[in-house]
């Protein structure tokens, strides 16, 4: 059997080597069995097309005659017919409704499906700023950790006949960060970005914690209020003296793209001088340079 498999080859003009015959006949163990459908035209052998009768156009020296369009038996009627052209297809795309109880009414009036698209980053350049935070990761000895000292423990026994340990400060990050959020309506675009912002600063290593405050002021009252998150309804106010560190150890950014009336009224300028006092601060514009 594969004698006759190694001389049909041969008759085809192939000489393979042995190691290829034995790919060849594992290949064929491991190949599905191809299904044909209606239009696939039959595969003939060279003696079955032999066996056939010679063209008309040879044998009669006539031409076959071809029915003009729109006559025949109808039979092949839809292949002669150009092919709808697929690029004019079109979907209508809808945004996603802001209430989750109208979805499912939603897709059933619209006849769509809900499907997630991957968005871009809100904060390019990430690898530079990381790299413009990197000499803030000091190490100063902590307030409120301490480690003991083996050496300067058996040091004291030696000395003094005191069993006591001795401890040291355990090292420990220099600042951490809060993050003041303007959350007037021209902020609403920076949502994204402040996140990202956010977390990439939870992963620097540099700080002890990462918190987010917002900064909403209210024009009819003219007062600037603190708030413990920047989602308002889901926040409780507080007092901007919480934010002050005596010890010097916090660093708070403000982010805001000075718009808002409060910069201009000077409404945020004693809450600036009263957490200049203890605690480092910078101002992070959200709009460009040259704006």
């Amino acid at each position: 059997m594969i004698g006759d498999f190694i001389d049909t080859l041969k008759a085809i003009g192939m000489e393979p080597a042995p190691e290829e015959v034995l790919d060849m006949l594992w290949l064929a163990q491991h190949l599905d069995k191809p299904v044909l459908s209606e239009d696939t035209p039959e595969i003939k052998s060279p003696d079955e097309f032999d066996k056939q009768p010679e063209n008309d156009l040879l044998t009669s020296g006539e031409p076959k005659k071809i029915p003009p369009d729109g006559a025949g038996d109808g039979k092949n009627d839809k292949k002669l017919q150009p092919e709808k052209d697929k690029s004019t297809d079109r979907a209508d795309l809808y945004s996603e409704p802001d209430d989750r109880e109208n979805e499912k009414a939603f897709i059933h009036n619209t006849g769509g499906l809900p499907f997630r698209a991957p968005g871009g980053t809100a904060l390019p350049g990430k690898l530079s700023i990381s790299r413009a935070f990197r000499p803030l990761k000091l190490k100063v000895p902590s307030r409120t950790k301490m480690v003991i000292d083996e050496r300067a423990t058996v040091e004291k026994i030696a000395e003094y006949g005191l069993w006591s340990p001795a401890f040291y400060p355990e090292p420990d990050r220099w600042l951490d960060v809060i993050l003041v959020v303007d959350i007037s309506p021209s902020m609403a675009i920076w949502r994204d970005t402040i996140y990202e912002f956010k977390g990439l600063l939870e992963l620097q290593g540099a700080f002890r914690n990462v918190q987010m405050k917002g900064l909403y002021y209210d024009e009819e009252k003219k007062s600037l209020n603190l708030y413990s998150g920047i989602d308002i309804s889901k926040s409780i106010q507080c007092k901007p003296k919480e934010l002050l560190d005596p010890a010097a150890g916090r660093l708070i950014l403000i982010v805001t793209d000075c718009v808002s009336p409060y910069w201009y009224e000077g409404a945020i300028y004693p809450m600036l001088n009263e957490w200049c006092a203890f605690n480092r601060i910078a101002i992070l514009q959200m709009l460009p340079y040259y704006l």
